[in-house]
């Protein structure tokens, strides 16, 4: 189950964002995002015109360790490619 809330996390989370929004609209949709999915933290790219736009963490890896998450935190994502190759195509 905590794997498909986090597939649903991030899947939504990239459909919510926009690339015509401003860096505290993205920030804040995160947030909003991690608060609602109960999430302990979250790595985002955003790629506008074929360049890298962003690339930050938000909150931590882990509830119990508090380390925070940076740009470089690799997760495990399971087979979250296949939507996201759906959405791009």
């Amino acid at each position: 189950m905590a794997q498909i809330r986090w597939i649903l996390f991030l899947f939504l989370s990239i459909l919510s964002v926009s690339f015509g929004e401003n860096l505290s609209e993205v920030n804040q949709a995160v947030e909003k995002s991690l608060k609602f999915w109960n999430a302990p933290g979250a790595a985002v790219v955003i790629i506008k015109d074929g360049r890298i736009a962003l690339t930050k963490g938000y909150g931590v890896k882990d509830f119990q360790t508090q380390s925070p998450v940076d740009e470089h935190t690799l997760f495990q994502i399971a087979s979250l490619t296949k939507p996201i190759t759906a959405y791009l195509t």
